[in-house]
């Protein structure tokens, strides 16, 4: 079997929960949940799955201040390994940026004053940690969905937005990411506006924060590629994405589970069919422990878990090795007789002989298809020629590409497009000219290899003593001409850095309005928590996605 649930001891069981944070912290060989929604309220609660004893803990002696209720929240392990960050959230009614940190060894809740670009308030995004420091992609606040991208730096608790190249993805909540080597995967999640739900896998490429968009991956031949989807689970396990659940389109909740291998030079999905699978489920979490993968609570839209799934990953990579594959037919290599060619090969003979001394004899490899093993065969030796090798001017020209290939690859630039460049230069130069009424002196230039793009370089010495302009009223009109065309390319380039340094101003108080809108946000949030103690304000939208009010209760669907 490689789907199991997880049996636990003592007296308490998870309480049911959806849109919830899960850390795996390995110190204490423990995994910590906090808040989420139940299906009647949003959660503010911190409990712990001892995965030594497989037994939960809470209420925990927690001292400190405690986060206000929050789901759709991200909850990032630290590089300590003792402590855990969570960001952003919903408590139905307002969204949140603000930043805690539970200390595992003192058990004990912090909340952290951080500085710079501060995101806007948001729930539903993902949350990556990269070294020292965290990525925030993505999410929603209710009425917009988000595609920016934030960093936070963990040694100075400072925000700041990078500088990204290629093109932006869409976008999108509900969505996931995972790190791998240096590169950032994200997958899936959805938009406030279409409310369709992705397939998309993206790759934010760190090294130089180059973004590639809607990156292609195929899928195995049995099976249909993984559906677009929005709060699924994707764990990283050593090579290997495990994707599970999540919700699709026209509400249908999905338990299929693919793996994605990075590690390959081609990314293909492959759909693993195993025993007792969980049941339907989105807004779970996921852990990975040990090379199994702990799926936590969720929900189908009609009831909310309390249950703990384990997949055994290396069953399933055992499994998925086994599945049949292809049969691949190798047919050996037919050698054309070519008259031209025959030279060649006879005169290669002794380079041949004289490489096989030193180096291992070539091998062919074929397919025995009664048994279907390979088989490595050494090439016969070659019988030795004594003939000269032709001089270069005998070689065969190489044959022009096969016209289906000739746009598969970016031409290299060839003497004669460099050619064309000139001609097209000098072109540009005659016309110039003929605007100037100045075409009789079209030879003068032309002798003299000058083009378009060499004018600003002209002095009044250079016309009479090269290009030999006898009148004075010629050389001034071409000078005149030259300094013109000088100062409207200078104004061009100043309007152009003008809007630059506008544009730079207006997105630098964007940011200031938007960390003033957070901070009123945030003592909003605030005031409402403290005067709601005691009592139950019914909200309006779910923690796990952007969706408005349906029915009397927003959340009685974990992706409406």
């Amino acid at each position: 079997m490689s789907w199991t649930r997880c049996s636990i001891n003592g007296n308490k069981v998870m309480p049911v929960r959806c849109a919830h944070s899960s850390v795996f912290i390995s110190k204490k060989n423990s995994i910590y949940l906090f808040g989420g929604w139940d299906g009647s309220r949003v959660l503010d609660d911190l409990i712990r799955f001892n995965l030594e004893t497989s037994s939960w803990d809470f209420p925990l002696p927690i001292t400190g201040k405690i986060p206000w209720k929050r789901a759709g929240h991200s909850g990032t392990p630290l590089p300590n390994s003792n402590s855990f960050l969570i960001f952003g959230g919903s408590d139905g009614e307002h969204y949140t940026s603000e930043v805690f940190i539970f200390d595992c060894d003192r058990m004990q809740w912090n909340e952290i004053n951080t500085t710079g670009t501060i995101p806007q308030p948001r729930s539903r995004h993902s949350a990556s940690l990269v070294n020292n420091k965290i990525y925030i992609y993505g999410g929603s606040d209710g009425s917009r969905s988000f595609n920016s991208l934030y960093v936070l730096d963990l040694s100075t608790m400072r925000w700041s937005i990078p500088n990204c190249n290629g093109d932006i993805p869409p976008a999108t909540w509900g969505h996931s990411s995972i790190l791998y080597g240096n590169k950032l995967y994200f997958f899936g999640g959805s938009d406030s506006d279409s409310m369709s739900m992705s397939s998309m896998l993206n790759i934010l490429d760190l090294s130089n924060h180059e973004w590639k968009v809607n990156v292609k991956v195929a899928s195995d031949a049995s099976n249909a590629p993984p559906l677009g989807r929005a709060g699924h689970s994707f764990t990283l396990v050593k090579d290997n994405i495990v994707l599970f659940g999540g919700a699709s389109d026209n509400d249908k909740i999905l338990n299929d589970t693919f793996v994605l291998d990075l590690s390959s030079d081609s990314l293909v999905w492959k759909k693993f069919l195993g025993e007792h699978t969980p049941t339907n489920r989105c807004a779970h979490t996921s852990e990975i422990v040990n090379n199994k993968i702990y799926i936590f609570g969720g929900s189908d839209s009609k009831q909310y878990f309390k249950d703990i799934a384990i997949l055994d990953v290396d069953k399933v990579m055992a499994k998925i090795q086994q599945q049949p594959k292809k049969r691949i037919r190798l047919r050996p290599f037919k050698t054309p007789i070519d008259n031209n060619n025959n030279n060649n090969n006879n005169n290669n003979n002794n380079n041949n002989q004289n490489d096989n001394q030193s180096n291992p004899p070539n091998i062919i490899v074929t397919l025995n298809t009664n048994t279907q093993t390979i088989q490595p065969q050494p090439i016969k030796a070659q019988p030795n020629g004594n003939q000269a090798k032709p001089p270069v001017n005998n070689i065969p020209p190489p044959q022009p590409l096969p016209s289906r290939l000739k746009k598969a690859a970016t031409p290299t630039p060839t003497a004669i497009a460099m050619k064309d460049s000139t001609q097209q230069k000098q072109k540009d130069l005659i016309e110039w000219l003929n605007r100037l009424n100045l075409s009789k002196y079209e030879n003068h230039f032309l002798k003299n290899g000058m083009t378009i793009d060499v004018l600003d370089y002209l002095t009044e010495q250079h016309l009479v003593e090269d290009l030999k302009i006898p009148t004075l009223g010629a050389r001034l009109k071409i000078l005149n001409s030259i300094q013109l065309e000088k100062s409207k390319n200078q104004t061009t380039k100043k309007v152009k850095d003008d809007k630059e340094t506008l544009k730079e101003t207006i997105d630098s108080l964007k940011q200031v309005a938007d960390a003033l809108a957070a901070s009123v946000q945030t003592l909003s949030m605030r005031e409402s928590h403290s005067n709601n103690i005691g009592g139950h304000v019914s909200p309006s939208i779910i923690g796990m996605n952007g969706r408005s009010r349906r029915g009397s209760n927003a959340f009685e669907h974990p992706i409406k």
